[in-house]
């Protein structure tokens, strides 16, 4: 009888640690930008595992700390890629940029400087990044396996502008982007790096109808165009004031 009791009272006991930990949530206990301020060359973005997209905040294109695009001492951000790896010594991924503007940003993103932020704005967890820029905008990100979602959020009386930088981080052989919609738009970016002769397509959507869809190709003037073929391409989305918020599907094939 004794025995019985003993055994019963395991199994109780088991349960109830069990559901202890099951309540827990151990994701606040990771500090995701272990691995940016040294050489482990770590992204501090938003993934999921075993995910398509790692969307994540680029601060450097150039030199060994831009191989995981998060450098801690950075102070400025060029903008958030959505394919990354982790502790990698070559440059390699970092994707399809998109970076939320104002219209005094415009020249710093085209010549690659970035714009400024404050770490005490910033904030990152499993599955979520958030940052405040110096200049009000303020983006959220996450994702799910094969798209990210990006949420910016503009002062009031800006204009709500993206920046889409193709090539972004050090040029590709082949990139293309056009507007299939007011809400939609598509291209592709081929490279050769570590991964050689890397093709990566997307398909982004977004809430705003686009009302001006610009385009740089080879370091030219923004014109109203497609840029299919180009090798050197950036792009500026427009939308419609008096819309502070603006949410962004994109999708990785």
């Amino acid at each position: 009888m004794k025995r019985c009791i003993l055994i019963l009272l395991s199994i109780l006991l088991l349960g109830f640690l069990s559901c202890t930990e099951e309540e827990r949530d151990y994701t606040e206990l990771v500090n995701v930008f272990i691995g940016t301020a040294g050489d482990g060359n770590t992204y501090p973005g938003a993934s999921v595992p075993f995910g398509m997209v790692q969307l994540s905040p680029d601060t450097r294109s150039e030199g060994s700390h831009s191989y995981g695009s998060h450098y801690y001492p950075d102070s400025v951000i060029l903008g958030f890629s959505h394919t990354h790896l982790n502790g990698v010594g070559e440059p390699e991924m970092r994707d399809i940029l998109f970076m939320p503007f104002i219209d005094g940003d415009k020249q710093a993103l085209l010549s690659q400087r970035g714009v400024s932020y404050n770490h005490m704005n910033e904030t990152g967890e499993p599955g979520y990044y958030s940052v405040i820029f110096d200049n009000g905008v303020y983006a959220e990100l996450t994702v799910t396996g094969p798209c990210g979602f990006h949420r910016y959020s503009f002062p009031e009386n800006e204009i709500p502008n993206v920046f889409i930088d193709l090539t972004h981080p050090g040029g590709a052989e082949d990139l293309y982007i056009r507007k299939v919609s007011d809400y939609k738009v598509e291209g592709m970016r081929r490279s050769h790096g570590w991964a050689y002769d890397q093709y990566v397509y997307f398909v982004a959507e977004f809430s705003l109808a686009i009302k001006e869809f610009l385009v740089s190709v080879n370091n030219e003037e923004f014109v109203l165009s497609n840029g299919d073929g180009a090798r050197d391409l950036q792009t500026i989305l427009r939308f419609e004031p008096g819309n502070p918020d603006l949410l962004i599907k994109v999708e990785k094939n």
